[in-house]
């Protein structure tokens, strides 16, 4: 892998030539496998970045609307120059908290060796979970791959360790919007919410776990070895 200043001077050559943006450039690197997390934070702080940028997060926010996570900025708009970062899947009554989804997701077992901490019916909160997971899959020293991969997740300005795996409760609310939130998708050309997606939410004592069709946010249970869709969420 190259690394350090000649790859940002060779990033910054890409930009001036071909007219893209820092970020599409970045994005085509790490889907390649050509960097690093830690270095597409790194560079993401040194290449060209617009100027003067100052935009106004609207009083009432709605599911649909983009974020930015390096500007902290919802929008209703898809603004030139900026990275986007996800789409709001739901929002809470006051209509300022609630849950961003975003870009990229996978398919993972939820746990490939049936890891588990008994959560059901503790808490609805997907990022309360994922900490209480992560700590205890490390201190077992046992797999916990859906949730790994969440809290991992460093694309798009997200800061690694700030993304959780939604919970049943979660999740069952972004279904609820779905149709905003995939028009929203598609407008940026991500992959839409389709199909069968992990939640972080155990339902019984004998290893079974949550997951969510978000079509019409129906849960079913199952085994953690299966493989289901995983997508990462962070709050606001």
């Amino acid at each position: 892998m190259i690394m350090g200043t000649k790859k940002i001077e060779i990033l910054n050559g890409v930009v001036t030539e071909f007219g893209l943006t820092p970020e599409q450039v970045i994005e085509n690197w790490a889907v390649e496998g050509k960097i690093s997390a830690d270095f597409l934070n790194l560079v993401a702080n040194k290449v060209k970045q617009p100027s003067n940028v100052n935009f106004k997060q609207p009083e009432i926010i709605l599911p649909g609307m983009f974020y930015y996570a390096k500007e902290n900025l919802i929008s209703p708009d898809i603004i030139d120059g900026l990275r986007l970062s996800g789409v709001v899947g739901y929002v809470d009554d006051s209509k300022k908290h609630g849950l961003i989804i975003g870009l990229y997701d996978t398919e993972l077992p939820w746990s490939s060796d049936f890891f588990g901490i008994g959560n059901f019916g503790v808490t609805d909160s997907g990022r309360e979970v994922t900490k209480w997971i992560l700590a205890a899959a490390q201190e077992q020293g046992r797999k916990a791959e859906a949730v790994q991969w969440c809290a991992n997740y460093a694309f798009d300005g997200i800061s690694e360790g700030s993304g959780f795996l939604p919970s049943k409760d979660e999740w069952q609310k972004v279904a609820k919007n779905i149709r905003n939130v995939n028009l929203s998708l598609e407008r940026v050309n991500a992959r839409i919410l389709k199909g069968y997606y992990w939640s972080s939410s155990e339902c019984s004592a004998n290893g079974g776990v949550w997951f969510v069709k978000l079509s019409d946010g129906k849960a079913f249970r199952n085994g953690k070895t299966n493989i289901f869709n995983v997508r990462c969420a962070f709050a606001f």
